[in-house]
């Protein structure tokens, strides 16, 4: 049996990345449901996924003055990464190094 995501799943999941409502959203309900598939139904892993991208789109951008203004749009992509992190360690990806437990320990 295949998992498919819920629309509330998908309604969720746009409220933890900042994609709602729909309309105004950059993600469709086929795109979503696509990465809830693939993550197997787990919101946070699937939202760490969305964080990454969306701070991928932003990395160019820089802080920058003008006419008095100061514009820092450069700490989106830091706060996007935050974003992800706290995704990331809610989710069930794995985190660290894995050792393998059949190894033996050198004296």
């Amino acid at each position: 049996m295949s998992y498919e995501p819920t629309a509330a799943e998908i309604t969720a999941l746009r409220r933890m990345v900042g994609e709602f409502p729909a309309e105004s959203s950059d993600y469709t309900d086929e795109e979503l449901t696509g990465i809830l598939t693939e993550r197997e139904g787990d919101l946070h892993a699937a939202a760490y996924d969305i964080w990454c991208w969306k701070a991928a789109a932003v990395a160019s951008l820089f802080d920058w003055s003008a006419d008095g203004g100061e514009y820092k749009q450069g700490a989106l992509y830091d706060r996007y990464m935050a974003n992800a992190e706290a995704e990331k360690a809610q989710s069930g990806l794995l985190c660290g190094m894995v050792v393998d437990p059949t190894l033996e320990i050198l004296e």
